[in-house]
């Protein structure tokens, strides 16, 4: 290396190269701080979109209510039927991918068509209850509780936690079975199957899910 010196002031060309390019570096160096800021921003702003992604989610499908008194039945496209008992309402999406029904309050009554690459979701609170092809019936406590009622009339369902809630194991529901889950737990009892009859009202209004 070829190094030119000023000899009146013992320093060379090379050296004030290199002393030049630290002090380029330190002053084009992103302070500390201002790294700190805009890393936590860009955490936010995931955050949000999670949450707005999340929020998209339920509040997708179509709504089904009932009054006080009134009983509705509804035909999913994928050939599955709900009937809605009084003071009932739930949110459905059927998808390619998924079938979910989301038990907002009341009671509803579901007779499933089997599609095993779909299974039939119905989520009530912290809770969910799976299904491929049966019929029973889910009925949701009344105030801010996932306290929930299953009743299986055909087929077999199984009862856990929803996806983030607490861990506990699910539970599987035969035909001719009732369960009560909760926080606790779920609390499975024999008893005879009741009919459809015994849930809602005969004369019913049909609609389909588009």
């Amino acid at each position: 290396e070829i190094r030119f010196c000023d000899w009146s002031s013992d320093v060379c060309s090379s050296d004030l190269d290199a002393a030049r390019s630290a002090a380029q570096q330190v002053t084009h160096r992103e302070p500390r701080w201002r790294r700190l800021v805009r890393s936590r921003a860009l955490a936010a702003s995931v955050l949000i979109a999670g949450a707005i992604a999340i929020g998209a989610y339920q509040s997708a499908g179509q709504a089904y209510r009932t009054a006080v008194g009134g009983v509705e039945a509804v035909a999913l496209s994928d050939g599955s039927n709900v009937t809605l008992n009084t003071n009932s309402e739930i949110r459905v999406a059927v998808t390619d991918t998924q079938r979910r029904v989301d038990l907002k309050r009341g009671e509803a009554f579901f007779d499933v068509a089997k599609d095993p690459a779909r299974p039939f979701v119905v989520m009530v609170g912290g809770q969910q209850i799976v299904a491929v092809g049966t019929q029973f019936s889910v009925r949701r406590a009344e105030g801010d509780t996932d306290e929930v009622s299953v009743v299986v009339t055909e087929g077999r369902v199984r009862i856990g936690p929803a996806p983030g809630a607490a861990v506990l194991p699910p539970a599987e529901v035969a035909a001719g079975s009732i369960a009560r889950s909760g926080a606790a737990g779920v609390l499975i009892q024999q008893q005879p199957a009741r009919p459809v009859e015994d849930y809602v009202s005969p004369v019913l209004d049909r609609k389909s899910v588009v």
